[in-house]
């Protein structure tokens, strides 16, 4: 009767042992899957980051172009074609502002509403509209042959001065919407780093918990058998 249950006994205690191998085995896989998926999440993290802030720099370059253009309305003689030239500069930078707008359903992350976004373009656009306006204002003439004409066409410098004001509104509100979606990239990227940490942890316990297990497992169920199964050759014996 021993005789016969020794292959069951020994195809029992394989099983055991591959049972309990694979169930530490499988443990560090998911930590591995665990620690490359919260590195993934947290290079897209990154990368919307870094776009947003290649953005951001846009918007803070017009920004300064218009305050330098606002320093420049308080001085007795301010040079128009200088401030023309600055408005421009402004003029441009929003415009590639605005172009990378059309990349921000890809760029941030979901917690970053539509309604936002849309906030931000419309501000753009609004922004935008101001520049053009001031830039008429600064300099109407359309030819050489117009400069007189434009010299006594420019209004008054409190009017243009006023309008600098509002525009430095406008860009400083598009500031304060883009500090919002850095700020959400941000809270999205602790928030991902956190449950990524919360999970590999989860893991490691379990693995820890598995190995200790295993350990009294392979005690009861495999060494005590080992150890009858050795009398019982030896009473045969």
């Amino acid at each position: 009767m021993g005789w016969r249950m020794l292959p069951h006994i020994i195809m029992s205690l394989r099983r055991k042992l591959i049972i309990k191998d694979s169930l530490i085995l499988l443990s560090l896989v998911g930590v591995v899957a665990a620690c490359l998926g919260g590195l993934l999440r947290q290079r897209a993290h990154v990368q919307a980051s870094l776009d947003e802030y290649s953005a951001v720099r846009f918007v803070e370059s017009a920004n300064a172009h218009v305050v330098s253009v606002n320093t420049q309305l308080d001085e007795k003689r301010p040079d128009f074609p200088k401030l023309a030239s600055e408005l421009r500069a402004a003029q441009k930078d929003l415009r590639w502002y605005k172009a990378m707008l059309t990349q921000y359903n890809t760029v941030l992350p979901s917690e970053v509403s539509t309604g936002e976004q849309d906030q931000a373009k419309l501000t753009t656009q609004s922004a935008l509209d101001s520049i053009f306006a001031l830039i008429a204002m600064v300099d109407p003439a359309k030819s050489p042959a117009d400069l007189a004409e434009a010299q006594n066409a420019i209004p008054a410098i409190s009017v243009i001065s006023t309008k600098a004001a509002e525009t430095l509104v406008q860009l400083s509100e598009l500031l304060r919407v883009c500090n919002v979606f850095l700020n959400k990239t941000q809270l999205a990227s602790d928030h991902d780093l956190h449950w990524a940490n919360v999970i590999v942890a989860s893991i490691a316990g379990a693995t820890a918990l598995i190995a200790v297990s295993a350990s009294f497992w392979q005690y009861r169920r495999i060494m005590l058998p080992l150890w009858a199964l050795r009398h019982w050759c030896r009473s045969v014996a």
